[in-house]
């Protein structure tokens, strides 16, 4: 069981941390998954985003704080 919050200001930190979720989450579940996007960030990319796949029984939660993605 992990916890861990991320705290992202650009678009390749955001995908880094879904990455890294992905990773913790496959290993077990009753994790949470916490990602802060820096207030007034605005996330814009050509790029695809990673798909969040947290694993079974994990919680993901983004906090956009009034950010763009």
């Amino acid at each position: 069981m992990v916890t861990k919050t991320y705290t992202v200001s650009t678009f390749q930190q955001l995908d880094d941390a879904i990455k890294d979720i992905n990773k913790l989450g496959s290993s077990g579940s009753g994790s949470t998954f916490t990602i802060d996007v820096a207030r007034g960030a605005t996330l814009l990319e050509s790029a695809n985003l990673t798909a969040i796949v947290a694993g079974k029984g994990n919680s993901v939660v983004i906090n956009g704080q009034g950010s763009t993605i």
